[in-house]
């Protein structure tokens, strides 16, 4: 059975007319998929379930107009589909006369606001004094990500973060100017290359600067304003897409 149209309007791909009813299918210029692209129906449509073996089912699932998916892999005749903006995990077919009739790309590209920590940070510079610690701190960041390959699960970006590091001053970190052990925060900046699993939870690596207050610059902390490397992990809590294209 194949999909049945919801909307009054009909698509390209239906017959306008007897001489286009004389003809086995009406063609539509094929359409180059981007695996890194969504694609949207300006109509409602009904779109046919898959099984676990990828097989069309005999039901179907109603879908208005503009709701935003993406082309998991071709199959035979049909395309294996994902909406992203609904609550359905469901993979669906629609044939590749539909889609190359009908399919109106936009951008996969979006942004995400994320809560990010560093829990390891290497420092090499200055470079007489490396050394590596273990952080704790807290911190936001804005990433701007897209898909990676044909994984709808896995996205790839940039990520830009802000916040506070716990830090430790002690005599190898002052030259001396101190025996103490004293554990303060400073303001960290990062900026760095990040996976984002099921677009929530990131992972990356991050290089970034450490900023004490004035109220320890006495100390001559050796770190300050110099650059380190470190492991990032956080979870994104908003995403927003792109512009359409």
């Amino acid at each position: 059975m194949k999909p049945i149209l919801l909307s009054t309007v009909p698509l390209l791909l239906l017959y306008t007319s007897s001489l286009y009813a004389q003809q086995d299918a009406f063609a539509c210029q094929p359409v180059k998929v981007g695996f890194d692209k969504y694609y949207y129906f300006t109509v409602a449509y009904n779109f046919a379930r898959t099984d676990i073996l990828f097989s069309p089912l005999e039901t179907f699932c109603p879908m208005p107009g503009y709701k935003k998916f993406k082309v998991i892999k071709p199959n035979g005749e049909d395309y294996v589909i994902k909406f992203i903006d609904t609550l359905t995990d469901q993979l669906f077919f629609v044939s590749k006369t539909i889609f190359d009739c009908n399919a109106n790309a936009c951008s996969a590209r979006y942004f995400s606001f994320s809560v990010t920590t560093l829990p390891i940070k290497v420092r090499a510079f200055p470079k007489d004094f490396f050394d590596w610690e273990l952080n704790k701190n807290l911190g936001v960041g804005i990433g701007y990500y897209a898909p990676w390959a044909a994984n709808e699960n896995l996205s790839l970006g940039v990520l830009l973060n802000a916040g506070t590091s716990g830090i430790m001053i002690d005599s190898f970190s002052t030259q001396g100017i101190t025996n103490d052990l004293i554990t303060t925060d400073v303001l960290t900046v990062s900026l760095g290359i990040c996976l984002l699993f099921s677009k929530n939870f990131q992972l990356g690596v991050m290089g970034g600067y450490d900023l004490t207050s004035t109220r320890y610059e006495k100390y001559h902390w050796v770190y300050d304003k110099c650059p380190w490397i470190g492991f990032g992990m956080g979870y994104s809590f908003v995403n927003v897409l792109e512009k359409d294209i």
